[in-house]
């Protein structure tokens, strides 16, 4: 695993809903040390905390913020996961509104977004810290 968190570690996941890569995380970790689950949309909460009480993750803890803004809140993590939110084109061929919805203007703005969420990502961090970003379509500009 890329982010190879570690028992006793501070970890962020900065979009953890629905938790399916939190709890693997909080397992790899034994549930020592903290990850810190965070996702921007309230609604999903639900869904992460639901998850996390399932699995038997103890050793997590529910935030909800920007994930633009998370640097301005936490701070010093050994680890940080960045799912980052993607544009949809990778499913083109499987749900064809998409060509007919998306338009470039739609492209930069969620390349800006990854962007942003990559450098509060970073910013994080402590040093030396290790941070995997991921995506499901990636779009050339």
């Amino acid at each position: 695993m890329a982010l190879s968190p570690q028992p006793g570690e501070k970890v962020l996941d900065m979009a953890a809903a629905p938790g399916g890569k939190t709890t693997h995380i909080c397992q790899l970790m034994k549930n020592s040390g903290v990850v810190f689950a965070n996702d921007s949309k309230k609604e999903r909460l639900r869904a992460l905390q639901f998850n996390l009480q399932r699995m038997g993750c103890t050793n997590a803890i529910v935030i909800n913020y920007d994930g633009r803004k998370l640097n301005e809140h936490v701070k010093g993590f050994d680890r940080v996961l960045l799912d980052s939110p993607c544009t949809g084109l990778g499913i083109i061929s499987k749900d064809h509104s998409i060509k007919a919805n998306k338009q470039m203007i739609d492209i930069y703005k969620h390349s800006h977004l990854q962007k942003e969420l990559i450098l509060a990502g970073l910013d994080c961090l402590k040093p030396g810290g290790v941070l995997v970003y991921s995506t499901c379509s990636i779009s050339p500009l």
